[in-house]
């Protein structure tokens, strides 16, 4: 097993201008990367009571 660091990266598509303005957190999909590879998306969820 290799040792070292790894570095995971989430982005995403900024709204345009005139439809008004979102708080980066608030942002629904995600592109992420792993170590500058695309390894798939990610979405936003709320946590539930069992959590």
């Amino acid at each position: 097993m290799a040792f070292g660091l790894v570095r995971i990266a989430l982005e995403c598509d900024k709204e345009e201008e005139n439809k008004g303005v979102r708080v980066l957190l608030e942002e629904l999909v995600w592109r992420t990367y792993c170590n500058g590879k695309k390894s798939g998306f990610a979405t936003r969820r709320e946590c539930e009571p069992k959590e």
